[in-house]
């Protein structure tokens, strides 16, 4: 598996501190630093590759021949890196307070003076097989911090070990140092061009592992969705069998139970036609003449009939209120051919 952050041997590039102009963008800032460099290098930018870290209004700016900072590196672990760049970079990027920094990296060392927050001066050499001590040659390093860094991962944070000494030897304090995202693309040497599509490569295989990592899952949970479908179309099958098994019955019962009703209905005590009719005629005067008795429930009784006049039928409907086996009576009246024709809906006890 590839490194998370391969660091680059800070000696294959010259390191130079920049004013920007101020308000400009990442992307304006970038362009800032290749108009720059094309300016001040010998060498055409198609051969080059380069990167800067940002500290407010100042740029520590840093390039080299393509062929240096690529050389001895593997380039498919290059291309499947989180981050390409120098060591001497991390640090100016990461905040560290003022002072003279020697920096050891697999590749390199590097000098790196901080001043106001911001790299003042940056001198670096490629290691020397073999030879741990040539770190000396950048220059004096009284009161020098000594770093070695050890590892960098997809979310910015830099490991660093701190030594007592130039040799890099005995014992070390663990020194860590954050970088935002925008500072390590800025940082990184690497083709932005190139560096985008290979973003969208491993975007792509970390879906398509992804996506086959849930393969199981998918088949798992289309068994379970198909094993549900088929117990519920049982079930189905097994209601439909037992409703066609009982329809018939259920049928039978349910006209039993209407006949049982309609028995139960005139089986009650005020039910028979007559029998109410013989109430209501208890309170009808001799000059009403009833025409026509109908009783549609046990408690429900129409009657229509003729009055002399319509007072006479206030009166007979006063009259069937007061009985004890009324509940209510209702009226409606009619003059026709000097009568007056009534209808009385009752509502018995």
């Amino acid at each position: 598996m590839s490194e998370k952050a391969i660091f680059a041997d800070d000696g294959a590039f010259f390191a130079r501190t920049i004013d920007l102009p101020e308000g400009l963008s990442d992307a304006d800032a970038r362009d800032f630093v290749f108009a720059w460099i094309e300016n001040s290098s010998p060498l055409p930018m198609d051969k080059m590759r380069f990167g800067f870290v940002r500290s407010g209004p100042r740029a520590l700016v840093f390039a080299g021949l393509e062929e240096r900072v690529f050389g001895g590196f593997d380039r498919a672990a290059l291309a499947a890196a989180d981050s390409f760049l120098p060591a001497f970079a991390v640090l100016a990027a990461g905040g560290a307070p003022d002072g003279v920094y020697i920096v050891k990296s697999e590749k390199s060392f590097s000098r790196v003076k901080i001043e106001g927050g911001a790299a003042a001066e940056v001198s670096a050499l490629s290691r020397e097989s073999g030879s741990e001590a040539s770190a000396a040659a950048l220059g004096n390093f009284d009161g020098a911090r000594f770093l070695e860094i050890l590892s960098g991962n997809p979310r910015g944070r830099f490991e660093f070990n701190e030594y007592k000494t130039i040799e890099f030897s005995g014992e070390a304090s663990p020194l860590s140092v954050q970088l935002s995202a925008s500072a390590r693309s800025l940082a990184d040497v690497r083709d932005a061009a190139a560096l985008q599509k290979m973003a969208r490569v491993r975007r792509m295989a970390g879906a398509r592992a992804y996506a086959f990592r849930l393969v199981p899952a998918v088949f798992a949970l289309l068994f379970i969705s198909q094993l549900f479908i088929w117990k519920k179309s049982s079930a189905r099958n097994e209601l439909a069998a037992e409703y066609e098994a009982v329809a018939p019955k259920a049928k039978l019962v349910e006209g039993e139970s209407e006949k049982l009703a309609d028995l139960r209905m005139f089986s009650e005590k005020h039910l028979h036609a007559i029998g109410a009719l013989a109430l209501v005629n208890v309170a009808r005067p001799e000059d009403i003449r009833f025409q026509r008795s109908v009783q549609t429930s046990p408690f429900d009784v129409q009657i229509q009939g003729v009055a002399p006049t319509v007072g006479k039928v206030h009166a007979f409907v006063n009259a069937l209120s007061a009985l004890d086996g009324v509940k209510s009576a209702e009226q409606k009246t009619e003059i026709s051919r000097g009568e007056a024709r009534f209808t009385v809906n009752l509502k018995l006890k």
